[in-house]
């Protein structure tokens, strides 16, 4: 395939509309069609993007030459349209996360592998220049052995006045801070330090009035046998940083383009200024190349699966109040 790839879009909210412009702007995309369940929506973003608008779901999925789905549906629909994809021969880029369970991320595995189509999951934060940096550090050893990794993913989203939808229903959105913020910070200590065996977590209600889980506090044990924490939360003002204390110094950041880097024995602490990187348009570039054959996706379904597997052993670790093992792929 060199022509661009046809591209539909399965739901037509703010952050699709948001990452569209970014698609468009790797030039390996043609927007062909979308839909919507809300008719508003479908027919805003049909009209700002310049496509066609389907009415019904089976009407995206029969569009002529349409070569990808991208889903920016609810969560708890992803597995669904993600295999009525598949089962239209259709590559698929989903966001974050993958799905709700395991069960529902094995069912998008299978059906990817036994159609051939591409599985990629939009876990765009790993591609901040930030955490490409701090990787490169540890793969070089600058902070020695890392000791004590933590990442703090916050949202103040939380603290509207009006709030309602799916994700304030934790039938359809568990562990709402877990699934809508942390699951970022699960991918990017994954990317950093590798898969997780077993976790440990308190997950509760804090900040809202509304019966859903603003808050979680989490330990992953890793393959190797270190742990890293994390702290997110769905109600307080936003923070999006990461500290890394080892045996031969620390990193710390707390903005996207700035980590600040102190070695043993010196009082000096360096800071490193990096540039912003569109994480959006580097992961849809990525999917087009993925899409024409060129390469394996770097976060397709085992990087979704193991971050929704972490995701589900820590709501379990909370409700049990043990340590769980993290399920892998059967």
């Amino acid at each position: 395939m060199t022509e661009k790839v046809k591209l539909g879009i399965w739901g037509a909210g703010v952050w699709a509309s948001l990452s569209a412009r970014s698609i468009l702007d790797t030039g390996n995309f043609e927007i062909a069609v979308c839909h919507d369940s809300n008719e508003e929506n479908r027919r805003v973003f049909a009209n700002e993007i310049e496509c066609i608008e389907a009415s019904s779901e089976e009407e995206l999925l029969e569009h002529p030459g349409l070569h990808a789905v991208a889903i920016y549906t609810p969560n708890f629909l992803h597995a669904d349209h993600a295999i009525r994809s598949f089962e239209r021969g259709l590559h698929v880029f989903v966001e974050k996360p993958m799905a709700n369970t395991v069960e529902e991320s094995h069912r998008m595995l299978e059906a990817s592998n036994r159609t051939g189509r591409v599985l990629f999951v939009g876990h765009n934060t790993r591609r901040e220049n930030r955490f490409r940096h701090i990787k490169s550090l540890l793969e070089n050893e600058a902070l020695g052995k890392p000791v004590v990794p933590n990442m703090t993913f916050t949202s103040p989203a939380g603290l509207k006045k009006e709030l309602g939808g799916w994700r304030y229903d934790k039938n359809l959105c568990p562990a709402l801070a877990l699934s809508q913020i942390g699951v970022h910070a699960i991918d990017v200590l994954h990317f950093l330090f590798g898969w997780s065996r077993e976790t440990q977590a308190w997950i509760r209600r804090v900040g809202l009035e509304l019966d859903v889980e603003d808050v979680c506090l989490g330990r992953m044990e890793h393959l190797g046998g270190m742990s890293s924490t994390l702290t997110t939360a769905y109600s307080v003002p936003r923070v999006r940083s990461i500290q890394i204390l080892g045996t031969k110094g620390q990193v710390e950041s707390t903005l996207e383009t700035e980590i600040s880097l102190q070695v043993l024995g010196s009082d000096h602490e360096e800071r490193i200024q990096l540039e912003s990187v569109n994480t959006v348009l580097e992961e849809y570039r990525e999917f087009a190349a993925c899409c024409r054959g060129e390469r394996k996706p770097e976060t397709g379904g085992e990087a979704g699966f193991m971050a929704v597997a972490v995701m589900e052993a820590m709501i379990r670790s909370s409700l049990e109040s043990k340590t769980v093992p993290v399920p892998r792929i059967e």
